[in-house]
């Protein structure tokens, strides 16, 4: 059967603090022509993982986030209309949140 996915797991963005989600862009060593590369080279339709927001992640700046010491959950909408739209033209088609339970756990907005 021909391959027309690829999933991509918590080995491509950036990590920050508690192993959290820094930044959730590919990371140069990983791949230095950037995600789209595959994408244009392959045509595979991409699912990729994401963990928890770290506490130190880069859209904190940009956007609210309710945070615990161990975890942040972003609090607007707008910002995963921002997260999409930047991530559309790597073939970003399924997006997954993983490690739900460790928000669950320690953001107090979640008890």
């Amino acid at each position: 059967l021909p391959t027309k996915w690829i999933l991509l797991d918590s080995w491509w963005y950036y990590k920050g603090a508690g192993g959290g989600v820094k930044n959730w862009t590919a990371r140069p060593d990983i791949f230095p022509n950037g995600s789209r590369y595959v994408y244009e080279q392959t045509g595979w339709k991409i699912q990729a993982h994401n963990r928890y927001w770290s506490t130190d992640n880069d859209y904190k700046s940009m956007y609210p986030f309710t945070c615990s010491s161990q975890d942040c959950l972003p609090t607007e909408y707008q910002f995963w209309e921002y997260l999409f739209g930047i991530n559309q033209d790597w073939g970003l088609t399924v997006y997954e949140q993983d490690w739900l339970s460790t928000s669950e756990d320690s953001v107090p907005q979640l008890q």
